[in-house]
């Protein structure tokens, strides 16, 4: 008999890890890609903030200078749980405004 509920409580666990680690590993990957989204959808807001305010003329800002127009605070990137560097840079064209990607 000890056999079988040795046998038996094998198996549940085995079980529970095959489904539940994953699960958690996916769940987890999730949470950060959100948390990182909205820490660029932060940035991107308070960069529009300031272009459509008319504060920012340039066509591209860095995120050091809208923290100096006091348009954004420190942002953490939640995948490297460092702040943002201050040199990123932000381009406005076309009503909208995106990172600028480094082959520019």
């Amino acid at each position: 008999m000890s056999s079988f509920k040795t046998t038996f409580w094998l198996t549940v666990l085995a079980t529970i890890l095959i489904i539940g680690l994953p699960t958690i590993l996916k769940i987890t990957k999730n949470h950060e890609e959100r948390m990182y989204l909205v820490a660029t959808k932060k940035i991107l807001e308070s960069a529009e903030a300031c272009f459509y305010d008319d504060v920012c003329q340039d066509s591209m800002i860095s995120l050091g200078d809208l923290k100096q127009k006091g348009y954004l605070d420190d942002v953490i990137d939640p995948q490297t749980k460092t702040y943002f560097e201050d040199d990123l840079m932000l381009v406005y064209e076309n009503y909208r405004v995106s990172f600028k990607s480094d082959k520019s």
